[in-house]
């Protein structure tokens, strides 16, 4: 590319009819997987202080949105992406107050009430960040599970939807449908199908960075995210904020990973294989497994020669790769020597006899009265124990019913297609039944990308 420069401009420019459709004042347009923070501004005797200046800044990216406290002292930021804050209040007259650094999670609503003392706005008060933990503007209920559950627990395929199990009020049992997946994709890993407080287990909401991530046929998620690509998730219940409806059970919140001001990443590989695995107690032959799950993920600012996105531009990008190798073990039965010869006597000490499908003659009133339909003569034999003929119509004459076709009704291009493409017969430990066991593998692969950029474009704004 000759000119970065250039073409950053193109795609702000693309971008530019999305930027302006935001309002300055999105009190009303909140996003789903944002937080919020609120307050009261008081100066040392309790009064209000109305026009103070409240700046919250991301400690990890430099991101900042700023607000003024109102005629009544209260402020109100919202749309604030999920991570590690500090908030800052300057007014003329007294010392800068600022609140420690302190996490907001996703769709937290949080608050702060700050206590201005007079003096210079080069001298700063530090609050402690306790005081961040109090949630009482809204009803909703709700656990985050963060980075560090997502990381550390073991998960089976990788599937983010186990960790909805930590969440109280969540039951994996599927109280009416969906018991499985729903037979559309290929989901990797270990899914969870939860019912959240009782409900319905169709009756959950999906949601990716604010995004409505719900596959509508399965009802569960339409997209699989990358465990290492979540930064975190929220399972709600008991909502009524206005920009959440749609279900009645839950609705998880996921939120992906955003670069940051420094460059950041993580490599990762697990395996399975059957070298470890016990074999099942009724079929003592082991299946052969071989599972790898693999992939990189990275994220930082964006750096293009004459453009440095420190505080600005961040990007995280990831791929994971999954290889699923496991052989079958299912059992089948295939003709044997003497039935692709048309012996089928082995058939008999099982009750079992065949039909000549040519001998079609009607029933005898006798045996059903005013018979309309018609019987089936079973192959026949002579006094030795061999087929006999068929006519030319495949009629045979009468003899002792037996279990074995004469040569003359065998298709011998059939016969030489099943001695060819179906598998020789085989003795199968513990399984008298069975005479063959398939072990082709079933091979499955699969490969993901994603990437996120964020973009600031103002105090008010972001992409």
């Amino acid at each position: 590319m000759k000119n970065p420069l250039r073409a950053l401009s193109l795609i702000a420019l693309a971008a530019l009819p999305l930027i302006l459709t935001v309002p300055p004042i999105a009190s009303a347009q909140v996003g789903t997987a944002a937080a919020a923070l609120n307050g009261i501004v008081r100066d040392p005797s309790g009064a209000v202080v109305p026009g103070a200046t409240v700046t919250l800044r991301n400690t990890s990216n430099g991101f900042e949105q700023v607000t003024r406290s109102n005629d009544t002292g209260n402020y109100s930021l919202v749309n604030i992406s999920p991570g590690t804050y500090i908030a800052t209040v300057t007014m003329k007259g007294f010392a800068t107050s600022q609140a420690a650094a302190f996490p907001l999670a996703v769709n937290q609503t949080a608050t702060i009430n700050f206590t201005l003392h007079i003096g210079s706005a080069n001298t700063t008060v530090t609050i402690a960040a306790n005081a961040v933990q109090i949630e009482t503007s809204t009803a909703e209920l709700g656990t985050v599970i963060s980075s560090t559950e997502v990381n550390a627990l073991p998960l089976n395929g990788r599937n983010f939807t186990e960790l909805l199990l930590l969440s109280p009020g969540v039951s994996p049992v599927n109280v009416t449908e969906n018991a499985g997946f729903g037979g559309i994709g290929n989901p990797v890993g270990t899914v969870v199908l939860p019912s959240v407080n009782g409900q319905n287990n169709r009756s959950n909401m999906y949601l990716l960075d604010g995004i409505n991530n719900y596959g509508s046929i399965r009802d569960t998620y339409a997209v699989q995210p990358t465990l290492d690509d979540i930064e975190e998730f929220k399972v709600q219940s008991h909502n009524d904020e206005a920009q959440f409806g749609q279900v009645l059970g839950g609705i998880v919140n996921v939120v992906t990973k955003s670069g940051t001001n420094t460059f950041h990443g993580d490599a990762w590989e697990f395996l399975r294989n059957d070298a470890m695995d016990a074999a099942n107690y009724f079929n003592p032959i082991k299946t052969p497994l071989k599972q790898n799950q693999f992939g990189l993920g990275v994220g930082g600012p964006v750096l293009l020669p004459h453009y440095n996105g420190h505080d600005k531009t961040f990007f995280y990008a990831s791929y994971e790769g999954y290889r699923n190798n496991t052989a079958s073990s299912n059992f089948y039965r295939t003709p044997t020597t003497a039935q692709l010869a048309g012996d089928f006597s082995n058939l008999t000490s099982q009750g079992i006899q065949l039909y000549n499908p040519f001998s079609s003659v009607p029933q005898p009133a006798s045996e059903t009265p005013n018979a309309t339909g018609f019987d089936l003569q079973p192959f026949m034999c002579d006094a030795s124990g061999n087929p006999l003929p068929a006519n030319g119509s495949g009629i045979q004459a009468t003899g002792t019913p037996c279990n074995k076709i004469p040569a003359t009704m065998l298709d011998t291009t059939m016969v030489n297609y099943a001695k060819t493409f179906f598998p020789a017969p085989q003795t199968i430990a513990n399984q008298p039944q069975f005479n063959g066991l398939d072990t082709t593998p079933n091979i499955t692969r699969q490969d993901q990308v994603s990437v996120r950029i964020d973009e600031n474009c103002r105090e008010v704004h972001r992409v």
